[in-house]
């Protein structure tokens, strides 16, 4: 049982960082006349920013569930095979760097939507600037909840 708690973190906290990686990865190869065929001008962060919109604090509670699995096995006592603790030590290590990336993306990505507004000089309505709030919210008090998650599991797992 403790395996498959494991494995299962290990999985969840593979797709976080396999997708962080894919919206890196697009937000560099997009163009700007692919992301804004209106004319509005771009730069890399505002291209940076844009896959990031759909991310947030949905991959980041994915993260923290990821994690919260990876701990399970410590928590209650199970020794695990030195593949399995080879596999949960990797993926402990991968969620703060994980998580500050998500951050960062997001952040970049409420830059993208207020740009929307601001290079047509108009200001985001409150209904918007609330929901950027809220997104923002969620993603960095997340990451925040990751990155203090990955640091206690690390801790706990040296002495146990």
């Amino acid at each position: 049982m403790a395996g498959l708690l494991a494995m299962l973190g290990a999985g969840l906290v593979g797709v976080v960082a396999g997708q962080v990686i894919a919206a890196v990865a697009e937000g560099f190869v997009i163009r700007a006349d692919q992301l804004e065929p209106t004319g509005i001008e771009t730069d890399l962060f505002h291209r940076l920013g844009f896959p990031f919109g759909g991310l947030g604090a949905p991959a980041i509670l994915y993260l923290v569930v990821g994690l919260a699995l990876l701990a399970m096995p410590t928590l209650l006592g199970h020794v695990l095979t030195a593949g399995q603790e080879r596999l949960v030590s990797v993926a402990i290590l991968a969620v703060p760097p994980v998580a500050l990336v998500l951050a960062t993306g997001s952040l970049l990505a409420v830059r993208n939507q207020i740009h929307q507004f601001t290079s047509q000089g108009l200001s985001p309505p409150p209904f918007a600037r609330l929901g950027y709030a809220v997104f923002l919210l969620g993603a960095m008090g997340g990451a925040a909840v990751a990155i203090g998650g990955a640091l206690a599991t690390a801790r706990a797992r040296k002495k146990g």
